[in-house]
């Protein structure tokens, strides 16, 4: 939960700190961020000409006033989730698309507060699932606000979580998928 509520944070933090880049060699120049071992965006290198790289608990990117990227990895460790709570049901309790019931009552109350927050951010959203052959998504987007949430299917270790404004889903699917 700490980190859906930094990420709304953080995109009022201006600064510039450094983060591991690595470019793509192809004909079109890529810069790769990687947020962990299954987690990486693609971003057109020239995007990044006047974009502040930010690293906190995460990384976030400010292209302009207007666009801006967050990205973190979530682990039960990091989120104080018991060992055995199974992330792949993460999004679906803060998304309300599974009851939190069966939780513990601390972590349901974490989950019903993100939510809350999530929906006063977004305005009520829409949940878009997409399940594919090795990922599953779960987009939320107003306008062009979007919070995704990405899941490897072969491994339930770390979630994915990034946060955005002034993209639509199309393009950062394209980020997550590597362009």
């Amino acid at each position: 939960m700490k980190f859906l509520l930094s990420g709304f944070c953080l995109f009022i933090i201006t600064g510039c700190s450094v983060s591991e880049l690595q470019e793509a060699e192809s004909p079109k120049k890529y810069t790769k961020i990687h947020y962990s071992g299954y987690f990486t965006l693609t971003i057109p290198t020239p995007m990044l000409a006047n974009a502040k790289i930010l690293d906190s608990d995460g990384t976030v990117i400010v292209f302009d006033k207007k666009r801006q990227l967050s990205g973190f990895v979530i682990t039960n460790e990091k989120d104080n989730l018991p060992e055995k709570f199974n992330l792949r049901d993460y999004p679906k309790y803060l998304l309300e698309l599974k009851e939190a019931d069966g939780l513990p009552a601390d972590i349901k109350l974490k989950f019903e507060l993100s939510s809350k927050e999530l929906k006063q951010s977004l305005g009520g959203p829409v949940v878009s699932v997409y399940d594919e052959s090795s990922k599953v998504y779960y987009v939320v987007c107003k306008e062009k606000s979007c919070v995704t949430f990405v899941i490897m299917k072969d491994q339930g270790e770390q979630i994915f979580m990034l946060t955005s404004e002034g993209f639509d889903w199309g393009f950062l699917k394209k980020l997550i998928e590597g362009v």
